[in-house]
């Protein structure tokens, strides 16, 4: 009495008191904890039993049974089985062997059970319920109606439990037939009126095989509607997408008097999210606040949570999730989802440490969003740490979510390989597995990749989904393959999945960035329907290639179709007005932005106005921009860095970049690329190898692409051990790499070793490019190599490069003008089909190099007849013409084009001007030219100074150098070859010592042969010649030789006979067979008409 009413302790109390104890009580003991739930306990009892030496019955065995199901004890389960076996009495009874099938199919052993069920004499419905329960409980719902259609074949009268489990069975498969069949059941034995359960498992078969009609009409039916049954309703109306009728539902089942549960509640919250709908979530809220529902129903809370994070309000998520008096995973999950869908990068990591210090363990749910968001910021070391966690806990094995999530993580990070190779162990790899490998190729522009990967998904019988087709089609672009995006489009068009919107805006953003802007505005045109992103798509290639003005009108067209402009539009509208140099239009687009706070929700909107503010030179303008973003992302430090090093403002590239690493923003590879190529171009060796620090702790630098970059700018800053070190360890060293060294070699002056490389990658099977021919052909210029210069040439011609690219007819143009072979030099001119301003400056460099200075006026004059405009550099050639031939009229005119396109200020253009009046004689001129500099450096003084020299106003020429030592300007070689030059012509012999004791003492400036020379000259013209021949013995850097070659020389410059004799006299003496020697005095001799 006392067990079965719950009273266990008093009825142990009883039990133990009991002097004989028979198999009655101990069984009443038994069974009295088994009717409540106390499996444990009645295992014990029935041990003690059995060691008292009591023998059990068959309802003793039939309690023990029972007891071992309710604790999954199946082993002490299987011992009772071998008991019963061997106990003939029992081996036959019916209700034994019932609960033993039963017990079998609870601990989940379905083929025990169907063995014991097989081996039973008669099989009665207590029997066929255990073994259909089982497996509806295992979710085996086609054996659940296997099982239920042969007890009745056999003639047994079903029960309600195994018509519940039958109807369950239906609603999981969805077959409404078979339920119907039930149904008919049900009503003819009058269960639906007997059995509450019944009728509530029947509106459930029906509402989830999407009967709606009928489950209501069951759902009336019922003799009381409570609150189970409106539940399963609701839920079965969310399940079909029915969100609006579930919350109609809900609002009847409330005036009907029901009280709400907790499941009622989450599953209206879940219909309010889905539906967006936060004036209707508010109100359940509302009603949840006043049951009291929130405190005592994690559940509810968690519901709440999600709907208020999915409507966008995320304080108000915060503030329920702090009020949570638990927190499950689910509830940290939701939080971490939500900030994470909003790209609140920093709130989702503070969240995840907070979680880790709280000790919340982590499930894959979590895990996959700490992947995501540590690879959205490229800490790939955390990735390694919770992939390593992952394989620790075995959660790969059953989660192809979290394989999936892992490899999109690898992907994210750079580390294809590495996703590769997770990808290929996954135990199932599905579309979304295969989509996410893709995608991850696609990101990191591997177009090739793709395209191979996509053959092997359709070889594993897994057919590609919208996201692969949209992958495939921007490979297309990555790879410049029209003709293989073509084909992807007669493929979509043959499915018919242009109706697919996705596909179809991604094909106009296909044919837009291979420029067919036509075909793009066909498929746009041909749209079954249209939004945003579509019109974005067609604008955005327009913009791309140079059509700024149709992209703005197409902005116009689509205003006036209704559409609203979103933050893509207005990225696009920009890259319009930077295509268009539309200025005026960007700067109204900027005031729209502001006026919509684009600004404050979009940080690429951001982005995009620094971008077009570089690129319009307005680069203070951009940075305003920059600091005026609420939020800064890697990409606005990136554009911004760029902006600067494309506005020849490198060492403020450089400043940003060390700003952005005190702000605690982590670059990423695009980061690195651009401070490597910005440490290039100023040759800033230090930022360089920082760079390479940080890449080879990443793991990086071995990447081709990084590789590369680095091998370049160490390259660039001329640091070329290390540029070597770092190319032998690329992994693949592709022609890139290769390019990165000949040029480097070629630009610096190393010309031996930039062909070295050139003849080295033949060896390898490395074939070269344009660029590889460019710094092979500056290295035969550099050298005088016309042989090598020759058989370039010809591989050139083989590759036909010459006819295709511009660059290389230049090369080829300057080489032969360098190497004096000037009918090659032309003829390599004449042929180019498109002659820029680079071919005709090269040309007339040649010429002017060569002495030709008429034929290089010449050419200039025919390259302005033919509209060719000259520039800075062909402006600087004709000047040093002028100055060799004295055309000063040319010079002028030069002059005049110069200071209208206002670049006199600059100082190889000045320092040219004043060379060229100089040198023509209009010393006053040149002097006008020095004057109006800003600052002169010490190559306009020396210019000046060597001007003045130069026509015999000597005196004016060292008040020149002495005012520039005076103010302070540190002079250089040049400086006291003039000195020294003017003192040599004045016979200023103690100046001239004065002057050679300031170079080493005063100035740092090391004595070269045009010193020594001047300084024997003086000495040989003022009769000091045993001077001049011991001062000459006292040389320890230069033979003597070469200084009476020198005073020869000069003598030949001077018109110094007397002199000449002297040093042609010492010459002779000291290598009489040298013909240089006599062949200097017979032009002095001529020249003096002596």
């Amino acid at each position: 009495m006392y067990a079965k009413c719950g009273a266990l302790d008093k009825a142990e109390e009883v039990f133990d008191n009991i002097l004989v104890r028979d198999v009655i009580s101990w069984t009443a003991l038994i069974a009295g904890l088994i009717e409540h739930g106390n499996g444990d306990k009645a295992l014990e009892s029935f041990i003690q039993m059995q060691q008292e030496g009591i023998c059990p019955n068959a309802i003793t065995f039939s309690c023990g049974v029972k007891a071992c199901s309710l604790t999954w004890d199946i082993n002490k389960g299987k011992e009772m089985h071998s008991l019963i076996k061997h106990t003939d009495t029992l081996a036959c009874d019916a209700i034994v062997s019932n609960t033993l099938v039963d017990m079998y199919a609870k601990c989940g052993l379905l083929d025990a059970a169907c063995i014991v069920f097989n081996e039973l004499p008669t099989r009665n419905i207590a029997g066929w319920t255990a073994l259909i329960s089982g497996y509806a409980d295992c979710g085996q719902s086609e054996e659940v109606l296997k099982c239920f259609d042969l007890m009745e074949a056999e003639g047994v009268t079903s029960d309600s439990m195994s018509l519940a489990c039958s109807l369950k069975a239906c609603s999981n498969l969805t077959l409404a037939n078979k339920g119907q069949e039930l149904h008919a059941e049900i009503e003819r034995t009058g269960f639906i009126v007997k059995d509450a359960f019944i009728g509530i498992s029947l509106v459930n078969m029906y509402a989830k095989c999407g009967l709606f009609a009928k489950a209501q009409e069951v759902f009336i039916k019922l003799p009381v509607q409570e609150v189970t049954a409106w539940t399963i309703l609701i839920g079965a109306y969310i399940d079909h997408a029915c969100e609006r009728e579930a919350l109609t539902l809900f609002e009847k089942m409330q005036l009907k008097g029901v009280l709400p549960n907790t499941i009622t509640f989450v599953h209206c919250l879940k219909s309010c999210t889905n539906l967006m709908d936060i004036n209707k979530g508010q109100e359940i809220h509302a009603d949840i606040e006043k049951l009291g529902y929130f405190e005592g129903h994690l559940s509810i809370g968690n519901a709440l949570i999600g709907m208020y994070s999915k409507c966008n309000f995320l304080d108000e998520a915060c503030i329920l999730f702090d009020k949570l008096p638990l927190r499950d995973t689910v509830s940290w999950n939701l939080i971490l989802a939500a900030f994470l869908e909003h790209k609140q990068i920093d709130k989702v990591l503070d969240l995840l440490a907070w979680m880790h210090f709280e000790g919340v363990a982590p499930d894959p749910f979590t895990c996959a969003c700490s992947l995501k968001v540590y690879s959205s910021i490229g800490d790939i070391e955390v990735v390694q740490m919770i992939h390593s966690e992952i394989q620790k806990k075995g959660l790969l094995e059953d989660d192809i979510l979290l394989g999936n999530m892992l490899v999109d993580a690898y992907a994210t990070c750079g580390f294809l390989s590495a996703a590769e190779c997770i990808f290929s162990r996954l135990p199932k790899q599905d579309v979304v597995s295969w989509n996410t490998l893709i995608t991850g190729y696609c990101e990191h522009g591997d177009g090739e990749t793709v395209l191979m990967r996509l053959e092997l998904m359709q070889g594993a019988n897994i057919p590609p989904n919208s996201i692969s087709l949209v992958c495939a089609l921007r490979a297309c672009v990555q790879i410049a393959d029209i003709k293989k995006a073509q084909e992807f489009h007669v493929e979509i068009e043959r499915q018919g999945l242009l109706q697919d919107i996705v596909i179809g805006n991604t094909l106009v953003d296909t044919y837009g960035k291979f420029g067919l802007l036509g075909k793009s505005y066909e498929v746009f045109v041909n749209l079954p329907k249209k939004d945003v992103v579509s019109w974005t798509a067609l604008l955005a290639g327009y913009a791309d290639y140079g059509h700024g003005k149709e992209a703005l009108m197409f902005v116009k067209q689509m205003q006036s179709d209704g559409m609203d402009l979103n933050d893509v539009t207005y990225i696009c509208i920009l890259k319009a007005c930077i295509s268009g140099g539309l200025i005026r239009e960007g700067l109204d687009a900027h005031g729209e932005i502001e006026r919509r706070e684009l600004l404050e929700k979009y940080v690429e909107v951001g982005v995009a106005l620094i971008d077009f503010y570089a690129k319009n030179e307005l680069i203070a303008r951009a940075h305003e921009v920059f600091d005026s973003l609420p939020a800064r992302n890697v990409l606005a430090w990136n554009t911004l860095i760029v902006g600067y090093a494309e506005n020849g403002c490198a060492k403020e590239a450089l400043n940003l970049f060390e700003c952005m690493l005190n702000d605690g923003f982590s670059p990423d590879v695009q980061t690195f690329s651009f401070i490597l190529m910005v440490s290039g171009m100023i040759g800033d060796k230090e930022w360089g190898w920082y760079i390479h620090s940080e890449l080879e702790k990443k793991g990086l630098f071995q990447a081709s692409a990084l590789g590369n970059m680095i091998v370049d700018m160490y390259a660039k800053c001329g640091s070329f051990p290390s540029a070597q070190t770092v190319f032998f360890k690329i992994s693949d060293q592709d022609l890139v790499a290769w390019n990165a060294l000949v040029t480097g070699f070629a630009e610096h002056g190393h010309a031996h070793e930039a062909l070295h490389w050139f003849e080295h990658m033949s060896t390898k099977g490395i074939f070269p490019n344009t660029i590889t021919f460019l710094g092979a052909l500056k290295a035969c210029t550099t050298l005088g190599f016309l042989n090598k210069g020759l058989e370039i040439h010809a591989n050139i011609a083989r590759l036909n490069l010459l006819e295709s690219d511009a660059a290389i007819g230049n090369s080829l143009i300057n080489m032969y003008a360098k190497c004096g072979v000037l009918t090659k030099a032309r003829e390599i001119f004449h042929s180019i089909p498109d002659q820029s301003v680079i071919s005709w400056t090269a040309l007339i460099a040649g010429c002017i190099e060569h002495e030709c200075d008429k034929e290089a006026l010449m050419y200039y004059k025919h390259m302005q007849s033919e509209g060719i405009i000259p520039n800075f550099v062909t402006r600087l050639c004709i000047l040093n013409a002028c100055s060799s031939i004295g055309t000063i009229q040319m010079g002028r005119e030069i002059h005049a084009e110069i200071e209208k396109e206002g670049l006199a200020q600059t100082d190889v253009v000045s320092n040219a001007l004043v060379h060229m009046y100089a040198k023509c004689g209009s010393v006053d001129e040149a002097q006008n030219v020095f004057d109006q500099l800003t600052v002169a450096n010490v190559v306009a003084w020396n210019t000046l100074a060597a001007g003045y020299a130069l026509f015999g106003r000597h005196t004016t020429a060292l008040t020149l150098i002495n005012r520039m030592l005076k103010d302070g300007l540190k002079p250089n070689m040049v400086t006291f070859v003039t000195a020294l030059s003017v003192c040599n012509q004045c016979c200023l012999f103690n100046d001239c010592l004065m002057f050679l004791e300031a170079m080493n003492t005063e100035h740092g400036v090391h004595v070269a042969i045009e010193h020594i020379t001047s300084i024997i000259t003086l000495l040989c013209r003022v009769g000091q010649v045993e001077n001049a021949l011991a001062f000459s013995n006292k040389l320890p850097f230069v033979s003597n030789l070469v200084v009476w070659l020198s005073v020869l020389s000069a003598c030949r410059a001077n018109g110094d006979l007397e002199c000449a004799r002297v040093a042609y006299k010492h010459a002779m003496c000291l290598n009489n067979e040298d013909p240089a020697i006599p062949v200097l005095m017979s032009h002095i001799y001529r020249g003096s008409n002596t």
